[in-house]
């Protein structure tokens, strides 16, 4: 009769055999464990480079630099003088010995937009002329050390001064004082007492806009 039961001391082999025995103080075999499969890393999913928008700047535009216009100074010989004219203002020499009237009459030529230098005589009015070449004189005649004739009489006698046209205002009415006058180069001759001072400043403006003085 067969014997089934497993040998005392051996170990029941699953599989229904015997286990093989195991001498005295040794060690079962260890069988070598079966490395375990290498799983490779899933690769990182490649996400496409999103292209960066380029940023529209706006142009730096430079600051530009205002500069002010300076006029150039002038250069003035010796002995000689810048013209009068600034820009579109017209220089008047005034000679008037009346105080009351010249401040007057300068106050509203001003107004009108011209440039005004008072004189109260003639020899201040000759001195004047050296330096000074207005656009206008507006004399009278009846004045301090020279008279308005005198004046008339060395303008015209002074190449450098004798294109200056002069309007005569003078309290002289005759007629021989106004012959006078023109003779000796006056452009016109205005006589006080028939003339307001707004007349005067409309005639002098018509003057230097048209080259003659209004009637």
């Amino acid at each position: 009769m067969e014997n089934n039961n497993p040998v005392v001391g051996q170990p029941a082999n699953p599989a229904g055999g015997v286990q093989p025995a195991i001498p005295d103080g040794g060690q079962a075999p260890v069988a070598p464990a079966t490395p375990a499969p290498v799983v490779p890393p899933a690769p990182a999913p490649v996400v496409p480079a999103v292209p960066v928008e380029q940023v529209k700047k706006e142009p730096v535009v430079a600051k530009e630099q205002v500069e002010v216009s300076q006029p150039a100074p002038v250069a003035i010989p010796d002995g000689r003088q810048a013209p009068a004219t600034q820009g579109n203002v017209s220089q008047i020499m005034l000679v008037e010995d009346d105080g009351f009237l010249s401040s007057l009459m300068k106050t509203k030529l001003e107004k009108s937009g011209m440039s005004v230098r008072l004189v109260v005589d003639g020899e201040q009015a000759l001195e004047t002329l050296k330096t000074f070449k207005p656009n206008l004189i507006l004399l009278d005649l009846i004045l301090p050390k020279k008279s308005g004739f005198e004046v008339l009489e060395a303008i015209q006698a002074d190449p450098n001064i004798n294109q200056i046209p002069v309007i005569i205002l003078s309290n002289l009415g005759q007629e021989s004082d106004v012959e006078k006058g023109k003779q000796l180069g006056a452009v016109e001759y205005y006589v006080k007492a028939k003339t307001s001072i707004d007349e005067l400043v409309n005639k002098v403006s018509g003057f230097l806009k048209g080259g003659q003085p209004l009637a």
